[in-house]
């Protein structure tokens, strides 16, 4: 009977430690589908982490760039509004040319214009782009002249001997 009882305990703790495994096995089992489930939970956090950053990075992205259409816009209209000035300098420049060349012109005309002897003379002058007219005389000690240039101008001058 020994034998049995021994055989017998045998078995049951066979039994018992096969039992138990089994425990441990669906414990591990159950474990590992936790740890499954938290690490599919952590991925999916993972990727919502991810997906706000990228969110956020496009939301910087795009008001920089609405920042630097609103830099552009006002960089070019400075850069119209300076193409503005330049033209308008260079249309007064070829203006303020135009204005001494005729003038030069007429101070060369009004100079041939006086005679050394009583009378009267006309003469042109001619600089640049620009001519003017001249209608000069002299009687006794009174000179005097009269020029027109191609700006509009009219210019008069006259003088006396003493």
């Amino acid at each position: 009977m020994k034998l049995n009882k021994s055989i017998a305990l045998a078995s049951l703790i066979t039994v018992t430690l096969s039992a138990q495994a089994r425990v441990n096995q669906q414990d591990l089992d159950a474990l590992e589908l936790e740890l499954r489930i938290l690490n599919g939970n952590t991925a999916l956090i993972l990727f919502d982490t991810i997906g706000q950053v990228q969110d956020n990075a496009n939301d910087r992205l795009d008001l920089h760039e609405r920042k630097l259409k609103r830099q552009r816009k006002r960089i070019n209209r400075k850069y119209r509004q300076l193409n503005l000035s330049i033209d308008g300098l260079t249309i007064q420049q070829d203006k303020d040319r135009q204005i001494t060349e005729a003038g030069i012109a007429a101070s060369i005309a009004s100079g041939h214009a006086i005679r050394p002897d009583d009378g009267m003379r006309w003469s042109i002058g001619h600089y640049g782009n620009e001519a003017a007219f001249s209608l000069g005389g002299r009687r006794d000690d009174f000179t005097f002249s009269i020029t027109v240039d191609t700006s509009n101008n009219v210019g008069a001058g006259f003088g006396f001997n003493f």
